[in-house]
Parts: structure tokens; sequence; C-alpha cells
């Protein structure tokens, strides 16, 4: 579902998305080291559906974040990366199913 529609859906309007690059290794680090991102951006949210405006000192917080990646390890984040798409088509795309028959099976347990 697009953005645009989420939005006509809760019926607001769709006034953009905000976009923070270089975190594309959020989902591979632990969510301990991503809490204070994540609020981040809960509060920018909050903030802009409250008064139509982004809070000045979070958007800085959010730009003064930078994480530089090591050059000597580029090639173990090739790596990493590699395995990261293998899994992502193999679990997310479907190629097996083998999630969805975990969750079941964990739904079956719980249930007794």
């Amino acid at each position: 579902m697009s953005l645009k529609k989420l939005a006509r859906r809760l019926h607001a309007p769709y006034l953009g998305t905000v976009v923070k690059g270089g975190v594309e290794g959020i989902q591979i680090k632990p969510p301990l080291l991503n809490r204070s991102l994540r609020r981040d951006f809960v509060r920018l949210g909050r903030r802009f559906g409250e008064t139509g405006a982004f809070d000045p000192q979070i958007v800085a917080r959010l730009k003064d974040e930078v994480y530089h990646p090591i050059p000597e390890h580029q090639a173990v984040y090739d790596r990493i990366y590699a395995d990261y798409v293998t899994l992502h088509d193999y679990f997310g795309r479907g190629a097996n199913d083998v999630m969805k028959r975990l969750k079941a099976f964990r739904v079956e347990a719980r249930e007794g």
C-alpha cells in the first residue's frame, strides 16, 4: 500500500515522507541500538501531527547521526550484504514458506 493510500484510509492529508539515508544496516543491528533513532522518528511524527511543523531539535539530531563505513571492512560488508539479500529473497519473497510454517507451529504450540 502506498503512503498516499494509507493517508486516504486514515482520512488524513498526505503531506510527504521523511527519509533518512545511511541506515541500511538498521535491520541487522540489535533493537537496543536503534531505539533512540526510532524514538526520534516517533517524536518527529507526533510533533508534525500536532503542529504541522518539524521540531528543529529532532531534525538536527537526526542529521548529526552519521555512520561511516570502515574502508578496510568493505569485503566483510559485501559478504554480509550478499547473505542478507539471499535471506531476504528466500524468506521475504516467498521462495520458501518455512517462516509461515514456523509461525503456525508456534500458534499451535501456544494453543495447546
